[in-house]
């Protein structure tokens, strides 16, 4: 018994030495990780800085972001125009900064390209299956054939979604046409058009509109958008799909003291006959006639010094007025008498020929008074007007017919 007592002594001192040989080798290695901490311990002031998005790339990066290393990628039954629409990038790359982009089908890359080179992407989600692949992969706007439509198209620069260090460029449109459109405006000339821009949407016909108008695309940009929000709101027109025409009218006296002023009738497509409507477009901002027509004499500072200056406001009030009703079509003119109504066909009433008189001017308060007769081709209108006028240009005016459908004139059914 004895014996065995003191083997029980033995053990519990071997247990006990196991215990305290544990704690040790514990509180060791919570010693090293403490010291191991206080050795990797950022120096006091110093704080680490987290790593930065890359930089969102803009449309005027183009052509200096695609300088080095460019793949050009178009679909494998890519139409001639979208070919045309290419070779045109191309030339114009290397023309600029010396680089000479490949050009390789949808069918040809590799991963490895996607990679390593500058990507610009030219095509139709139908004609370019790489677009829908890039629709999946980033938030790039989404080209469909309902959108943006009709030869119309959509450029949009983004970061390489396989090397972000990479650019890419979508020359993208809803058919061939909103291709050919989107990639045009990659020349120079619409260079300020894209500052500030990471992506755009341009109709083809919106290179003529604008030069028609007389004004730049970025300002056709902003007009047309104004134009087609006043016809929606107005009409409850939002959401339709309708075509927008324009006409610049001559209105002679306001391009001569407001030269960058433009008189612009709208015709909305939607209906039989076309919704007619008249703007001022100035400075940015879109007048709608006649109703914002001393806001705009105000905001342009308009002195009205002379009968000259007089009868011309009046003139471009009645033209604003009274829309012409249809493209090409001109707006109403201030009548000498009734020989300047055109009657070769329908001759003028003799009870309307005898009260047309030549406008008459008179001074009134510092501003004028003008009495005179317009004509209107579109339903052959004659009006009689008195209109007063301010020093500053400001228009109170008062209108009464006297005759429609008076000579060769158009009868809108």
């Amino acid at each position: 018994m004895e014996i065995c007592d003191g083997r029980r002594n033995i053990m519990a001192d071997k247990l006990k030495q196991m215990h305290w040989k544990k704690i040790l080798l514990m509180g060791g290695i919570l010693l090293v990780a403490f010291v191991a901490g206080l050795c990797v311990q950022k120096p006091e002031g110093i704080k680490t800085t987290p790593l930065q998005p890359a930089e969102e790339l803009k449309l005027s990066d183009f052509p200096e972001a695609f300088k080095d290393s460019t793949l050009i990628i178009v679909g494998d039954n890519t139409s001639d125009i979208e070919m045309q629409a290419v070779n045109e990038i191309a030339y114009y790359l290397e023309n600029e900064t010396g680089n000479k982009p490949l050009i390789k089908k949808h069918s040809e890359i590799s991963d490895e390209d996607k990679r390593n080179y500058n990507l610009i992407v030219v095509g139709t989600p139908k004609t370019n299956p790489l677009l829908e692949e890039m629709y999946q992969m980033t938030d790039a706007t989404r080209v469909t054939e309902e959108f943006p439509g009709e030869d119309k198209g959509v450029l949009e620069i983004l970061r390489d979604p396989w090397n972000e260090e990479k650019a890419m460029l979508l020359v993208e449109g809803s058919d061939e046409w909103g291709v050919k459109a989107a990639s045009i405006l990659l020349n120079n000339q619409y260079s300020a058009y894209l500052e500030g821009k990471s992506v755009i949407e341009v109709g083809y016909m919106d290179f003529d509109e604008a030069a028609r108008l007389n004004i730049s695309l970025s300002d056709f940009s902003v007009f047309s958008s104004n134009v087609r929000r006043y016809f929606d709101d107005k009409y409850l027109m939002t959401g339709a799909d309708y075509s927008i025409a324009y006409d610049l009218k001559d209105a002679k006296w306001l391009e001569e003291n407001v030269p960058d002023a433009r008189l612009i009738q709208a015709y909305a497509r939607f209906r039989q006959p076309d919704i007619t409507e008249t703007f001022i477009f100035w400075n940015g901002k879109t007048y709608i006639m006649p109703d914002d027509f001393n806001k705009f004499v105000s905001d342009a500072h308009l002195q009205i010094i002379n009968e000259d200056d007089a009868l011309g406001i009046a003139d471009v009030y009645i033209k604003a007025w009274e829309p012409s009703g249809s493209e090409g079509i001109p707006a109403a003119v201030i009548l000498q008498s009734a020989r300047d109504i055109p009657q070769k066909v329908n001759p003028v009433p003799e009870e309307v020929a005898q009260q047309i008189k030549s406008p008459v001017i008179k001074r009134q308060d510092n501003g004028f008074v003008v009495d005179l007769y317009s004509w209107c081709e579109i339903g052959g209108w004659v009006r009689e007007w008195h209109i007063t006028i301010s020093p500053k240009g400001l228009v109170t005016a008062q209108s009464n017919v006297i005759g429609e459908y008076v000579g060769d004139c158009i009868i809108e059914v």
